[in-house]
């Protein structure tokens, strides 16, 4: 299993332990204003960067600055603790620029197709808390040089597909105050959104109530 973090659930155990931290300080008002809400709707849109992604199905060669984009719009129940009818959601092409060697000094490879490094296929409740998403990373085929600057050698695409945990950070969070906010999450209680960052992803959460 996956997360849509680098570390493993890395999100989850950061919105976790500050929400149950002592230490914490949180607006009151706003808690208790979102305690009256049973259910939430969360647009979510999750940014992807890195310039150290791996693209090419074959060896440790094939290096590029890859950028994605994935949207998610659903209702959860805070009560439940799961969806309330089916999530929506939607992809957008990855984007792959300074393809390159892995080791420097070395050829740079090839690509024959469009690597693509995160597609939503199903989401569904994650047993506790959060959602379960069904995703697809394309690796894409191409020629990369053997022995850094031989002959190319060709190496088919590949389809990985992944089970990925999404956070569902708790609307109480808005309440945080801005000292206990970091880089990792960061609440903007004036517009209703939570943004929580690892690793190569960057997740902004919209909250409005539900009816």
């Amino acid at each position: 299993m996956a997360t849509a973090f680098r570390s493993r659930a890395a999100a989850g155990a950061i919105v976790a332990s500050l929400a149950g931290s002592a230490a914490a300080q949180f607006d009151q008002a706003i808690v208790m204003k979102w305690a009256d809400v049973a259910k939430v709707r969360y647009q979510v849109v999750g940014e992807y960067h890195d310039p150290n992604t791996l693209v090419i199905s074959g060896g440790t060669n094939g290096y590029a600055d890859v950028r994605d984009r994935a949207e998610l719009d659903f209702i959860y129940d805070q009560t439940g603790g799961g969806l309330v009818g089916p999530a929506r959601f939607q992809d957008h092409p990855s984007r792959v620029t300074g393809l390159r060697n892995g080791a420097k000094g070395c050829a740079a490879p090839t690509i024959k197709d469009p690597y693509e490094h995160f597609t939503i296929l199903k989401v569904e409740n994650q047993p506790g808390s959060g959602l379960m998403l069904t995703t697809v990373r394309k690796l894409a085929a191409g020629q990369v040089p053997a022995v850094c600057t031989g002959a190319p050698q060709s190496h088919p695409g590949r389809m990985k597909e992944e089970q990925v945990q999404l956070t569902v950070p708790s609307p109480s969070l808005l309440g945080l105050s801005e000292k206990d906010s970091d880089a990792s999450l960061r609440a903007f209680p004036k517009t209703d959104t939570i943004v929580v960052r690892d690793g190569g992803w960057t997740w902004t959460y919209k909250l409005t109530a539900a009816r």
